[in-house]
């Protein structure tokens, strides 16, 4: 029976296994534009809204690499073959994921206390002390970036490699 759709419908919800492709890119996404309000809030320190802004990224994109994971975990789960290089890279992408995670919870973690801080004791917002710990972190979320990179980058492979792909509703094996 063929799935009929219209442009006023919502598509059908894919099951919970099927959805780390639709939330694997939403932390992706904020994790990596944070730091441009790190960087905005090095240099207008007047506007606190910068560094919330950065703040709240990082806390809305590190809250989004849990669910990514999870999500994650149930698509790996429906992963019955394949060649030995796929299942490898496969725990490979797994093993990167939980450590960026953890990286950005531990940084998402120090900022978001950096930014209460500052802001509780107008000192830290000079300059003196503004500049080489925005420094810091932006060189922390380098690094940061560069295994986001690389964890996407595996995820890729394994699509797009190996034709790993997740079960969407209305396809088959899908909800």
């Amino acid at each position: 029976m063929p799935i009929t759709t219209s442009l006023f419908m919502f598509p059908p919800a894919p099951p919970w296994d099927g959805a780390h492709v639709l939330v694997v890119h939403f932390p992706i996404a904020l994790l990596l534009v944070a730091p441009l309000f790190v960087l905005l809030a090095i240099f207008f320190p007047a506007r606190h809204g910068f560094a919330v802004t950065a703040m709240l990224l990082l806390l809305l994109g590190t809250a989004g690499a849990f669910v990514a994971i999870v999500t994650g975990e149930a698509a790996r789960d429906r992963v019955e073959d394949g060649p030995d290089a796929m299942f490898d890279l496969l725990d490979e992408h797994e093993e990167a994921a939980e450590t960026t995670r953890n990286v950005y919870a531990v940084l998402a973690g120090l900022y978001t206390a950096y930014v209460i801080v500052s802001l509780l004791v107008g000192r830290l917002s000079r300059a003196m002390f503004r500049v080489p710990i925005g420094i810091a972190f932006l060189l922390c979320f380098a690094a940061a970036g560069l295994l986001l990179a690389n964890t996407g980058h595996m995820g890729g492979r394994l699509v797009h490699e190996f034709g790993v792909r997740s079960a969407v509703a209305g396809q088959p094996g899908g909800g």
